[in-house]
């Protein structure tokens, strides 16, 4: 369960890059797109209600048995009662428990891949377990698990209601315009 844990930036990278490289441009474009507003949302729903994870169970003595995923009970304590005001861009990860990222990433992933019957089965298996062990090796709570997999619902379905960036960077650079995307049928009748 670890290694699925782990393939989190595996995934979260190659899963643009194989999309794309399929002919998924619009596939990989939400991705990304729902990614970035899955990350948004994420750090606001952290920074008003900030959780200590399960690494609070064990208390800050006890906290580096959690070895991945655990916040680092000192740094949320002091964020919560105002002496740490700032927190350096690369130590922010480990202070979001909840919503947990890891899930909302195993969601997106699964999402995009979806469509793709050769990959679907790979990635719902991969990241089903990988949403396990945010529990079991990631130090979040169930909870957690649930938030972090709403947030990336959310995010995915607002991701494809925008116009792929792609699409408009291209057409930025070739001086055209892009149309808008069709209506979806059931808007139409």
């Amino acid at each position: 369960m670890s290694r699925a844990y782990e393939t989190f930036f595996l995934q979260l990278s190659a899963a643009p890059v194989i999309l794309a490289a399929l002919g998924e441009v619009r596939r990989a474009d939400r991705f990304v797109s729902s990614f970035i507003l899955c990350v948004l949302m994420t750090v606001a729903v952290s920074a008003l209600l900030p959780a200590e994870g399960a690494a609070g169970l064990v208390g800050p003595d006890k906290a580096h048995l959690l070895f991945q995923g655990a916040t680092p009970l000192a740094e949320l304590h002091a964020l919560r009662d105002g002496t740490l005001r700032t927190v350096a861009l690369e130590a922010v990860g480990p202070v979001i428990s909840f919503p947990s990222l890891h899930c909302a990433v195993a969601y997106l992933v699964t999402a995009a891949f979806w469509p793709l019957k050769r990959l679907r089965w790979a990635a719902l298996v991969l990241n089903a377990v990988m949403t396990v062990s945010a529990v079991t090796h990631g130090a979040h709570y169930a909870c957690d698990c649930a938030a972090g997999l709403l947030t990336a619902a959310v995010s995915f379905h607002l991701a494809g209601r925008l116009r792929p960036w792609s699409e408009r960077i291209l057409a930025g650079q070739r001086g055209t315009a892009v149309l808008p995307a069709p209506a979806p049928a059931a808007l139409l009748s």
